[in-house]
């Protein structure tokens, strides 16, 4: 436990590094326009940013979703691995 979190062990997933990516841009863009850091930032410009940063996060959320039923397909194909062997020790 690492602050109150399970650590997961295993490899991060591609769906997991867009989405980080397209948080982290869905925040430089909410910064950029309000501190005006970058003046030729204007609405427009902002709704541009946000539906891009939109179609980044749906590719992440999409791979993240691909990649959780690979994962429970492979829980689910384990689980019935051990039923089946407990059905074969089950005395007659």
């Amino acid at each position: 436990m690492v602050g109150g979190m399970k650590v997961r062990k295993g490899k991060i997933s591609i769906g997991e590094v867009i989405l980080s990516l397209g948080l982290i841009m869905a925040t430089f863009g909410v910064i950029n326009y309000f501190t005006l850091y970058e003046p030729d930032m204007d609405l427009q410009g902002l709704f541009n940013w946000i539906s891009f940063t939109i179609l980044i996060l749906a590719i992440g959320i999409y791979a993240v979703i691909i990649s959780l039923i690979k994962r429970l397909d492979n829980i689910e194909g384990k689980i019935s691995a051990i039923v089946i062997e407990l059905k074969k020790r089950k005395p007659d």
